[in-house]
């Protein structure tokens, strides 16, 4: 049930064992990292930020009964790890649970899988390609694991290897597979633009990002083509780029082929994003990530400006920014 993100019905019969069985670890583990997962899904709304705040809450605590039972338990150890980097942005704490969490004798793949994107995020790119690997070693096929491989390779334009790891996806329909495959065979130049757009599309508007109900087709195709186009990028400006559209999408979308657009972008939407408690979540998606965006003048001067200094430093720009004192910020 967890795998498949029924958590309200995996928290029901966790909960139900152990009433029989109160020192059930992987119960206890269970119930905690569905509550985790419930709580990201509630921050994403500004206004439900007490609510996650509480489930994330929950979350520990059953995380923590399931490692006083057993304190190698893998996955009670990965959800104390994930609650200190999503709800107490305590990234090192957070680690250090998490690398407990993998180093036992059979780790869960959710650690695995946290650990990894931990170290994505941090910039750890190496780091993150040997722990998903060794993922893929112990749990193959995994397709979290290798959705997020996929991912990881893209940024570090291994676009052979993207192609690579995606066909065993592909086969599945996994949107991020075929996203991967058609990104690098575009890449490799070996795939038609109309392919790529029109499948890209269909992802978009199947749910995978969110389009608002006011934009066409035509006029989501064309723009996703004239992005991707190198001979018609430049005719693409900040200001096509709808503020409706998820900030994921506009990663996926823009920030691969127009990272100085996607600068422009971001100047203008994140600061009004991390006013809003419940969407601080999001921000990790951009600085080291995306190729070519955190060198933007725009992006370094939306990095300068203190009220959001704080949320660089933690979510993987740390050579740029610096605690001073209690609660002071420097910039590079």
């Amino acid at each position: 049930l967890l795998t498949r993100t029924r958590n309200d019905e995996a928290i029901r019969l966790a909960e139900a064992a152990v009433l029989i069985e109160p020192d059930f670890a992987d119960a206890w583990a269970v119930i905690g990292a569905a509550h985790s997962f419930n709580a990201f899904g509630v921050s994403l709304e500004p206004a439900a930020w007490d609510a996650a705040w509480a489930l994330y809450d929950e979350s520990w605590l059953a995380a923590s009964r399931a490692v006083e039972a057993d304190p190698r338990n893998s996955l009670g150890l990965a959800v104390l790890g994930l609650v200190k980097v999503q709800q107490q942005k305590k990234w090192t704490e957070g680690r250090v649970f998490l690398e407990r969490a993998v180093n036992v004798e059979s780790p869960d793949p959710n650690a695995i899988l946290w650990l990894g994107i931990l170290e994505m995020q941090t910039g750890l790119l190496d780091d993150a390609l040997a722990t998903f690997d060794r993922g893929l070693e112990l749990h193959p096929g995994d397709l979290n694991l290798i959705r997020w491989k996929v991912n990881l390779l893209a940024q570090q334009d291994r676009w052979e290897e993207v192609r690579q790891t995606a066909e065993v996806l592909a086969p599945l329909g996994d949107a991020d597979a075929l996203i991967g495959r058609l990104a690098a065979g575009l890449v490799l130049g070996d795939n038609d633009l109309d392919e790529l757009t029109e499948a890209w599309f269909t992802l978009l508007t199947a749910g995978t990002v969110r389009i608002p109900g006011q934009d066409t087709r035509d006029v989501v195709v064309d723009l996703m083509r004239r992005v991707i186009d190198p001979d018609r990028q430049a005719q693409v400006t900040p200001d096509e780029i709808p503020s409706q559209w998820s900030l994921q999408m506009q990663w996926d979308l823009v920030g691969h082929y127009r990272p100085e657009v996607l600068a422009e972008v971001l100047l203008r939407e994140i600061p009004g994003v991390l006013q809003a408690p419940g969407q601080n979540s999001t921000a990790y998606y951009f600085p080291a990530q995306i190729r070519g965006v955190r060198d933007q003048p725009a992006f370094r001067q939306m990095v300068e400006e203190l009220d959001f200094v704080e949320h660089w430093q933690l979510y993987g720009w740390p050579e740029v920014c610096r605690p001073v004192g209690v609660d002071g910020f420097e910039c590079d």
